[in-house]
């Protein structure tokens, strides 16, 4: 008997770790999956919200036609995006500007991720998202549709990730991509 009390012993804790320790091992899935449940409170940084709105675009290529996810912040009720100046072979360089979501709004089957609130009323963060939009294009950075795969190159996605950074957010996590699609040059950084 008393043996067999050290063998249940010994299997309790690996009975019990995946009860104990679930949360912390699905936090991140959770929060990917389900982004209100990273939400803050509504009003506790300030009152204009910021999202990243994922737009799907449908590439069509030599090796079949894959989904890839098109980055719109939306600040208030306003959207900034950026895109190429040229088009295949040549895509030039990075275009960000402002988007009237009234008469272009946002297509149909889009993922909208939660950054934050604005630590500033909207016309603030408006005029600061429209003032580093002026920084990126002063710049000329040059533009690929997957940044991953060019050394020094930006996207569209690129431009959300560091839009959001710049109204003082940490940017959300993209979509899953096995789900929605791939965000390419997400994580493409555009430094000051």
């Amino acid at each position: 008997m008393r043996g067999r009390r050290r063998v249940l012993a010994g299997f309790l804790p690996l009975l019990c770790w995946p009860l104990l320790c679930w949360p912390l091992l699905c936090w991140p899935l959770l929060a990917c999956l389900s982004p209100a449940i990273a939400q803050p409170a509504p009003g506790q940084r300030g009152s204009c919200p910021v999202a990243i709105a994922f737009e799907p675009l449908v590439v069509r290529s030599a090796v079949g036609i894959s989904n890839h996810l098109h980055g719109v912040v939306v600040v208030g009720g306003d959207g900034f995006e950026a895109n190429p100046s040229g088009s295949f072979p040549n895509w030039g360089h990075l275009v960000g500007r402002r988007r009237d979501l009234g008469r272009r709004p946002l297509k149909d089957g889009h993922v909208q991720r939660f950054a934050g609130y604005a630590p500033w009323p909207c016309a603030d963060a408006l005029r600061r998202a429209e003032r580093a939009t002026a920084e990126v294009n002063a710049a000329r950075l040059p533009y690929a549709p997957a940044p991953e795969l060019q050394w020094n190159a930006v996207n569209s996605n690129s431009f959300a990730y560091y839009l959001v950074g710049k109204l003082g957010l940490a940017p959300p996590s993209p979509p899953p991509p096995a789900l929605y699609g791939w965000a390419p040059g997400y994580n493409s950084a555009i430094r000051d």
